[in-house]
């Protein structure tokens, strides 16, 4: 559990959702310093980190404690839900005609086609995959989709990682959106007041290294769900303004990009450390071209 402190002026969005705006770059690190130290902000009283090795040292800290309730999800487009690939498509190609604005799937029609689709596809994996006893146990179908996810398979499970700082790096990552795409999104999952009622899936497969390197979890709520449980949490803590809801959602200016990313890379979170594999060097590489391609088109 997590006390913003100073940054309790938020709105509430339509789907009921604690939201937070951040316009500049100095505000930004001050509530990554809010949420990484807490206790330094309660009361709405705090200071900013003197270094960038101190964030260091207080993150291995927050590596190390057992007791963590807090998870975050970056977004690069403000209008992204928080919808696994797989409940996004069944949303859109076979509910969309059915659904009205603020509607959204119900859990019976989610599993009649996840169970339906996972029946189907887990015969093309046969000797296609190392992993083949994830096919055979019935209890190794959450490790079956976290592998397939990693291939790029859409399935029913939404990552999240217990770093803010590797979700800050997802959701600016990408650099080319629409010009109308004016934030970038942390979405912050806090299960003090819910915690029996959300599994945090862990997978026991980690393809890669991929999962560890991004301190990665799943959770398999739809979004229906999350909303749900969020407006529980909010009227259980509506005569408290310090605590944390179920749900935060804080909005970025899109602009601090370049400041963020260069914020990062100095912590080492980058590419070729959050995927340990080719792909982090590909991406890696493709961040070298813009930054080439920037500078040259600098006017002289």
């Amino acid at each position: 559990m997590g006390d913003y402190g100073k940054f309790n002026d938020y709105f509430v969005g339509e789907d009921g959702i604690r939201e937070y705006v951040i316009e500049e770059y100095d505000e930004l690190k001050e509530w990554v310093d809010s949420v990484i130290s807490p206790c330094r902000y309660q009361g709405g009283q705090g200071d900013i980190l003197e270094s960038m090795d101190k964030i260091a040292e207080e993150l291995q800290l927050l590596d190390l404690c057992e007791w963590q309730e807090t998870y975050f999800r970056g977004h690069s487009k403000e209008c992204y839900l928080l919808q696994s690939t797989l409940e996004r498509q069944i949303s859109a190609d076979i509910m969309g005609y059915s659904l009205k604005k603020g509607e959204y799937i119900c859990r019976p029609s989610f599993d009649k086609v996840v169970n339906e689709y996972f029946q189907r596809i887990r015969k093309n994996f046969r000797g296609r995959m190392p992993e083949q006893y994830l096919l055979l146990k019935d209890d190794c179908i959450n490790d079956f989709w976290a592998v397939g996810q990693h291939y790029g398979l859409k399935t029913p499970l939404l990552d999240w990682t217990k770093s803010l700082l590797v979700a800050l790096f997802f959701a600016f990552r990408p650099e080319k959106i629409e010009a109308s795409d004016e934030y970038r999104v942390i979405y912050t999952l806090d299960l003090f007041e819910v915690r029996n009622n959300v599994k945090i899936i862990e997978p026991r497969v980690d393809i890669g290294g991929r999962i560890n390197a991004q301190q990665g979890v799943f959770t398999d709520l739809i979004l229906s769900e999350f909303l749900e449980l969020n407006n529980t949490v909010n009227a259980r803590i509506a005569n408290n303004i310090y605590q944390i809801p179920f749900l935060t959602r804080t909005k970025i200016s899109t602009a601090l990009r370049i400041h963020v990313m260069r914020y990062l890379a100095r912590l080492n979170i980058m590419d070729s450390t959050l995927f340990p594999d080719i792909y982090g060097a590909i991406g890696e590489s493709h961040l070298i071209l813009d930054n080439i391609i920037r500078i040259t088109s600098l006017p002289e």
